[in-house]
């Protein structure tokens, strides 16, 4: 025994506790199944159903034991006739008030614990003791249900106020939105003081999962699964309870059926991982006839633990959208008309081999998928290499992270984040910057609230008031552009205060001392005037934002695309960095730099070598050692592994436009909606000789296309994500693909084979037996990886880098050295330059762009989404009231942007939340392409374009 541990007796036998732990966990863990319907392992404690009570020794009456903590020596008596007498008549008494078992739409916690005290029998008739005559009298008035959410139903008549969802809303997602009104008997849970939809409720259906008894239950189950099925109303529901599908396998058979009778069908159930943003979810969907009836978070298992936003609950119906792509097609004479595989892909391998043999294999090039797996990139990219012969091959990090990725490995050693989520909850310090993390990463931000709840200071710099403001210590609000003045200006103050971590500096960055005074040099023009001066930010302020983060026992940094998507974008986490390595807020448990990623798989694309300068594993296509090394492995002559720098994205379509690039294959990706200058991309695009697109919908690059290929969705097919942690997930196929939809991976590899340049295992025709073969030949590719094995990840994901299978994976980067050559950080002092678009009296405003809750990049998933698209509003711009009065507009009033590269029409918002001379739009949606308005000058580092930071003009229609 230890320390930390206290002995106690349950019903005469000897247990050994954990100190401080609460007396119901303890016995539970001992196998006495203590009954309970008001406690979960995720709340705190209420004792409200009184169904857990004990007897301890020495203690007069019954006593809670979910609230109740074990003491050494502790003598409880869990089970006898009187407490078993006291919890059949506690649960009777709730069977005369609510109603239950009734339907299948729910895991009905109290329908069980009512069959195991024998007051409900198998065929759902109540057997209740007599001593609970008369009580139903007293039934309490639970008013009508309450159906007006778009994603819920709350069904009073079945609640027990347990308050479980009160606890959920407020203690698990941060947001108590749900509350308990009136008192006594006439209490009844409520979302607002009205109705669900008039409420602040978002959707996530935390209360949902945890609900016990089903009242609050998926709107679209609420009649049951068959009900769901007969209507198709299915296409919306989400979670129920999750407890137990931590130990699901790949595919387990559930314990009812969907109706009744012969024609009854069976459910399964199939853990897998969101394919919405980069947090990487746990899914456990429910399935039943080919269709998904529910989505459970699982609980238990990182990185959500249960945890679900209302796109990973309620947002997967888009896959059974009557829009999806189901035959290959093949465009004739400005028409698409259905072809079989084999003539679209022997159409499509000689429309590539024609350019090949023309212009050489550099006027080919491809677009890889974030939304893809990682063995779906793996060979993308290999394709590319080997096939057409080129590294013009990139994706839509370029876009978003690439600016991030670049400064952390010329500063760190490696792009990506070097702390775990669950970190957010640890931290003494958070600095939020230039990320909206309530709406792009809701899961994430619940870590981050569980934090603030336990007292962590909040930090948060954004030119935009975002949800998470409102809870911050301090925000910092510049002006658009500035970041680099504004981080500077931190930096300066933290030398000349002596906040800095000196053993640290000598000891872990290159040039140690002499490169802190070559900081101090470069940052000491900013002082707080000049700091003021350039971003509007107040001295009181920039100190005491200073004073948090340097000075916290352990800080970590959340950065996003506001500070990456622009001109200057590497310089912008530069100036980040530097202020965390002269802090030493790095290389601990909760101290680090964290770029939560934006899609679900853009961690994993460059992983695995979708990238133009990077082979998999994050090795230049420069080093002439590994190409030869996975010559070998791929069955290719190493001379005909390309070595030299490809073209990125942005300049992929710039070469289009110039006629030096001709023929393009875009997997999974929709660069007509989400490509800067969005005039000239489809000038470009109409360039190419040939387009091949692979996707799930009729997107409108696909439009333009001469091939499209009819893909699979995340839940028809198997493999891995790895997500903003670096955490390796299985992905499970739940679904059979629609029509003659074929998986990403065999359509690729059956390109190879008609190209004549086969990309199968050791470089033969033959297709991977499956997934895991593909994923075995990925651990040797890339090192980072290799120690993750398919079976080591089947409960749990591990994260990179993993050398070898006896190694635990690694949560946090850097806690020794840094992944440079010599172990050592690198100080990359700079000097602030807007990166902004020039502003005058045509165009007097500057746009900013990002991301809301309830869609998701160019919302080919999410418009198809019944559930997502009633909850967002149309699309938007947002402009300070004192420019709207300056230039004579109204709220709600239709407007033209214009900028000096197109135009678009949307709706006005007036909002104080962005500040004089600034603006702020969406840019999911397809009806607004705010993309028309950006720029595709690129940064010369990162080579990513200033999607943010557009001069324009907003007129009245």
């Amino acid at each position: 025994m230890t320390n930390n541990e206290v002995r106690i007796t349950i019903d005469g036998v000897a247990v050994t506790a954990r100190s401080g732990e609460l007396l119901m966990v303890a016995a539970r863990r001992a196998g006495f199944n203590i009954p309970s319907l008001c406690w979960h392992r995720k709340l705190t404690p209420t004792g409200a159903c009184r169904l857990c009570v004990v007897k301890i020794e020495g203690q007069r009456g019954l006593i809670t034991s979910c609230s109740t903590m074990v003491n050494e020596g502790m003598v409880v008596t869990a089970f006898d006739n009187e407490l078993e007498e006291e919890r059949r008549f506690l649960l009777a008494s709730l069977l005369t008030e609510v109603q239950t078992g009734s339907d299948d739409s729910h895991p009905d916690e109290l329908a069980e614990l009512c069959k195991r005290y024998n007051l409900i029998t198998d065929t759902n008739q109540l057997r209740l003791p007599a001593a609970t005559d008369g009580l139903s009298a007293l039934q309490r008035d639970f008013g009508p249900a309450d159906h007006s959410s778009p994603v819920l139903s709350f069904r009073p008549d079945r609640c027990i106020l347990c308050f479980r969802c009160v606890k959920a809303c407020s203690e698990v997602q941060g947001k108590s939105v749900i509350s308990v009104l009136q008192r006594g008997s006439d209490s009844r849970i409520a979302a607002g003081s009205s109705d669900w939809r008039s409420s602040e409720c978002d959707g996530c259906g935390e209360c949902v999962q945890l609900c016990p008894t089903g009242a609050l239950v998926e709107k679209n189950l609420a009649g049951g699964y068959a009900a769901a099925l007969a209507t198709g109303a299915a296409s919306g529901a989400a979670s129920g309870a999750a407890s137990g599908a931590a130990g699901a396998g790949a595919e387990t058979a559930a314990g009812n059926k969907v109706g009744s009778g012969t024609a009854a069908l069976p459910l399964k159930h199939v853990r897998t991982t969101c394919a919405y943003c980069g947090v990487g979810c746990q899914l456990e969907l429910t399935v039943a006839n080919n269709h998904i009836l529910r989505a459970s978070g699982v609980d238990g298992i990182l990185p959500n633990d249960g945890r679900l936003c209302v796109k990973g609950r309620f947002g997967y119906d888009y896959v059974h959208s009557p829009e999806r792509l189901t035959v290959p097609l093949i465009k004739e004479n400005g028409r698409f008309r259905e072809a079989d595989w084999e003539e679209a892909l022997e159409f499509a391998a000689q429309g590539f081999l024609h350019i090949k043999q023309q212009y050489g294999p550099d006027a080919l090039a491809g677009y890889s998928s974030a939304k893809c797996t990682n063995e779906d990139n793996y060979l993308f990219q290999k394709l590319v290499r080997l096939s057409f012969g080129t590294n013009n091959l990139d994706y839509c990090t370029r876009l978003c992270h690439a600016s991030t990725v670049t400064a952390m490995l010329r500063a760190l050693g490696d792009g990506a984040a070097t702390n775990s989520i669950q970190d957010y909850a640890k931290a003494a310090c958070v600095l939020v910057i230039g990320n909206n993390m309530i709406e792009t990463h809701p899961v994430t931000a619940t870590w981050l609230k569980q934090g603030l709840a336990q007292g962590t200071r909040l930090l948060v710099i954004d030119p935009r008031w975002t949800p998470l403001a409102e809870q911050a210590d301090v925000w910092l609000q510049p002006r658009l552009g500035t970041d680099v003045a504004l981080l500077n200006g931190m930096t300066r103050i933290a030398l000349q205060e002596g906040w800095i971590d000196l053993k640290f500096v000598e000891t872990r960055v290159s040039g140690g001392l002499e490169a802190l005074e070559a900081l101090r040099v470069a940052v000491d023009p900013y002082t707080p005037a000049e700091v003021e001066r350039i971003c509007g930010v107040t001295e009181i302020l920039l100190n005491e934002a200073t004073r948090l983060y340097a000075t916290a026992e352990n800080s970590i940094i959340a950065t996003g695309m506001g500070m990456s998507q622009q001109v200057i974008g590497t310089n912008n986490v530069f100036a980040l960095i530097n202020l965390m390595l002269a802090t030493g807020q790095v290389g601990r448990e909760g101290a680090g730099i964290s770029p939560p990623r934006g899609q679900n798989n853009v961690q994993g694309a460059t992983d695995m070598g979708a990238s133009p300068i990077y082979y998999p594993g994050y090795i230049p296509a420069s080093d002439e050692a590994n190409r030869e090394r996975l010559a070998r492995l791929w069955g290719y002559p190493a001379a005909e592994l390309p070595g030299s720098k490809g073209l990125s994205t942005v300049e992929i379509m710039q070469a289009a436009g110039e006629g030096r690039v001709r023929g393009l294959y875009v997997l999974g990706e929709n660069p007509l909606h989400t490509d800067p200058n969005l005039n000239h991309v489809e000038e470009a695009v109409d360039r190419l000789d040939f387009l091949v697109v692979q996707d799930i919908f009729m997107t409108p690059t696909a439009e333009r296309a001469d091939v499209v290929f009819p893909a699979s969705s995340f839940a028809e097919k198997n493999g891995t994500f790895t997500n903003s942690d670096r955490r390796v997930l299985r992905v499970r196929k739940a679904l059979e693909l629609p029509g003659q939809a074929r998986p990403d991976a065999w359509i690729i590899q059956e390109l190879a084979k008609y190209m004549e340049r086969p990309i199968g295992p050791g470089g033969t025709r033959a297709h991977y037996d499956d997934s895991q073969a593909v994923w075995n030949e990925i651990r040797q590719a890339a090192p980072i990886v290799a120690g993750i094995s398919y079976r080591r990840i089947e409960q749990q994901g591990l994260q990179w880098p993993c050398p070898n299978e006896q190694h635990p994976g690694q949560g946090t980067l850097f806690l020794e050295r840094f992944n440079t050559a010599d172990g050592l950080a690198r100080i990359f002092p700079v000097a602030w330059a807007s990166g902004a678009e020039e502003s005058d009296s045509e165009y007097p405003l500057l746009l900013n762009t990002g991301r809301i809750l309830y869609h998701y990049h160019s919302a080919t998933m999410s418009l198809r989404s019944a559930a997502l698209s009633e909850f967002a509003d149309p699309s938007y711009i947002l402009m300070h009231p004192d420019d709207s009065a300056r230039f004579g507009l109204a709220d709600g009033q239709r407007v033209q942007v214009l900028s000096r590269r197109g135009q678009l029409e949307t709706t006005l918002r007036v909002d104080d939340g962005v500040s004089p001379g600034e603006t702020f739009m969406p840019f999911h949606y397809p009806d607004a392409l705010v993309n028309k308005l950006t720029r595709d000058e690129l940064d010369p580092s990162s080579r990513i374009a200033p999607l943010k930071l557009s001069a324009v003009r907003v007129v009245g229609l």
